[in-house]
C-alpha cells in the first residue's frame, strides 16, 4: 500500500513565506495602480471642468461665470448654500446645490465635481473643515469671485492677458469658514489663504483658462504641512520665499497683477 506524500512543516512554511513576499510586493504595486486610475479621472474631471467653464463664456458675450461663494446668485458656477442662504450640511443638500449652479447645464455627470480621492463625503462634518463636502474643486477667486479681496478679480474673458498662464479650477480640501467653498485666493505673494488637497501624492491638479490642466508637484515641506491641517493662522501661513506659494501667486488671476 503507498502512502500520499504530503508537504513537510517546513515545505510549508517555504510556500506561506513566497505568498507572504508576493503579497508584500503586490499590495504596494497595486495601490499605485489604482492612484494612477484616481489621477487619470480627476484631470478628466477638471479638463471637462474647464471646457466647461469656456463653454459657458462663449455662450455669454465672454462673462465668466460666478464664483463667489457666500450667497445663493443664480450665476454661481455651483451652489454652496441653500437659497435662504443657510449652509448645505449633506451629501445630499450638496450635489443638489452643484445641480442649481450655472455649469450643470454643461456638464450633469455629478461625479465629474468630485475626485476618486475625495473621500471627505463620507465624514461626518464636524470639527475639520471640509469633512462632509462632496465637491472636490473649486475656482479661484480672482475669475469672479470675491470682489472685496485685496486683488480685484476678473469679470470678462477678455480681460484676461494670458489666458494659459493664470488658473482657473484648484483641487481644495478645508475650508477657511463654511462659506469659503466657491471661491480659492491668495492675499499675496508671502502668505497662503485657501487650502490645496494634497490627495495625489502630494500633488495637486490645476485647471487652466485655456483650457489646459496640470497636476502640480510640490516641493516645499512648509507647503505639505500647512496644506496638510485646517487653519490660516500666520506661523503657518506667512512663508516668505516659498517657491510653490510663488508658483501660485504668479499664475493667480489678479488684476493689475497679471502680465
Amino acid at each position: 500500500m503507498h502512502k500520499t506524500k504530503g508537504f513537510t512543516l517546513i515545505e510549508l512554511l517555504v510556500v506561506i513565506a513566497i505568498i507572504a513576499l508576493l503579497m508584500s510586493i503586490l499590495v504596494p504595486v497595486l495601490s499605485m495602480a489604482k492612484e494612477k486610475v484616481r489621477v487619470v479621472l480627476c484631470y478628466k474631471n477638471v479638463k471637462t471642468l474647464a471646457m466647461v467653464w469656456l463653454m459657458y463664456i462663449d455662450d455669454n458675450g465672454g462673462l465668466l461665470v460666478g464664483a463667489d461663494g457666500r450667497q445663493y446668485r443664480e450665476e454661481e458656477w455651483a451652489h454652496n448654500v441653500r437659497p435662504n442662504g443657510t449652509r448645505c450640511s449633506t451629501p445630499e443638500e450638496m450635489m443638489n446645490a452643484i445641480k442649481t449652479g450655472m455649469l450643470y447645464d454643461y456638464l450633469k455627470d455629478i461625479k465629474a465635481y468630485r475626485c476618486p480621492s475625495d473621500h471627505r463625503y463620507k465624514n461626518t462634518p464636524g470639527s475639520i473643515p471640509g469633512d462632509g463636502e462632496y465637491r472636490s474643486y473649486v475656482i479661484a477667486d480672482g475669475m469672479n469671485g470675491l470682489s472685496q479681496r485685496t486683488n480685484d478679480p476678473y469679470k470678462r474673458y477678455l480681460e484676461l492677458k494670458r489666458p494659459a498662464e493664470l488658473f482657473v479650477f484648484v483641487e481644495e480640501r478645508f475650508k477657511e469658514d463654511v462659506f469659503q467653498q466657491g471661491a480659492w485666493h491668495i492675499d499675496n505673494q508671502n502668505k497662503w489663504c485657501g487650502n490645496m488637497a494634497l490627495w495625489h501624492n502630494n500633488r495637486t491638479i490645476l485647471g487652466f483658462a485655456d483650457g489646459h490642466i496640470e497636476l502640480h508637484k510640490w516641493t516645499d515641506k512648509k507647503t505639505i504641512a500647512y496644506h496638510s491641517k485646517p487653519g490660516t493662522d500666520d506661523a503657518t501661513s506667512m512663508q516668505v520665499g516659498n517657491p510653490d506659494l510663488n508658483y501660485m501667486w504668479e499664475r493667480y488671476p489678479r488684476k493689475g497683477g497679471n502680465r
